[in-house]
C-alpha cells in the first residue's frame, strides 16, 4: 500500500510531465501507473500540493503549482487583480469577482494564502469568485482593498 507521502511525489511528478487540466484526467493517469486513489483524496493532494487550474503560457488549462505562476513578492494579489480581474461587487457580506477565464481557482488560492482577517471563505469557478467575510464591514473593507481603493499592505 502506498503512503500519501508518495503519492504526493507521484502527483507532482506527473503534474510537471504531462498537461492535466482535471481531476479525472489526474486519476486516470495515476491508473495507468497501477496507483488507485479517490476523488475526493485527489482533491486534497492537488490542495497540498499547492495546485490549481490555470491557462499555462501557451493558452492551454492545466494545473500549476500557484507559486511557479507568480513572483512571491508582498503585494503579488494586487498584481495578479491588475491581471485579471474584470470586475467587483459586493453585496451586504460578500463579494463577487469576475476574473478573466480559468483565473477564478488562481486568484482565490492567492486570497485564501494572504489569510486577510476579511475573509472567511472563497468559493471559485472558471471565472468567478465567492468571497465570504464576517460581516458587511469586513465586506466593505476587502472590497476597498480588492478594488484599489487602499493600498495592498
Amino acid at each position: 500500500m502506498m503512503n500519501k507521502k508518495q503519492r504526493l511525489k507521484i502527483i507532482k511528478e506527473v503534474l510537471e510531465q504531462e498537461n492535466i487540466a482535471s481531476q479525472k484526467g489526474l486519476i486516470a493517469a495515476l491508473h495507468q501507473r497501477g496507483i488507485e486513489v479517490k476523488q475526493s483524496a485527489i482533491s486534497r493532494d492537488l490542495k497540498t500540493l499547492n495546485y490549481v487550474k490555470a491557462t499555462d503560457q501557451h493558452g492551454n488549462l492545466r494545473y500549476q503549482v500557484v507559486n511557479n505562476l507568480v513572483n512571491n513578492k508582498g503585494n503579488q494579489l494586487h498584481e495578479l487583480i491588475s491581471e485579471v480581474m474584470i470586475s467587483i461587487t459586493r453585496v451586504q457580506f460578500m463579494n463577487v469577482i469576475k476574473t478573466l477565464p480559468a483565473n477564478g481557482n488562481l486568484l482565490a488560492a492567492l486570497i485564501d494564502d494572504q489569510q486577510l482577517p476579511d475573509v472567511l471563505a472563497t468559493l471559485a469557478g472558471h471565472d468567478t469568485i465567492y468571497v465570504t467575510s464576517p460581516d458587511e464591514a469586513a465586506a466593505e473593507r476587502l472590497y476597498a482593498l480588492l478594488a484599489g481603493e487602499i493600498n495592498y499592505k
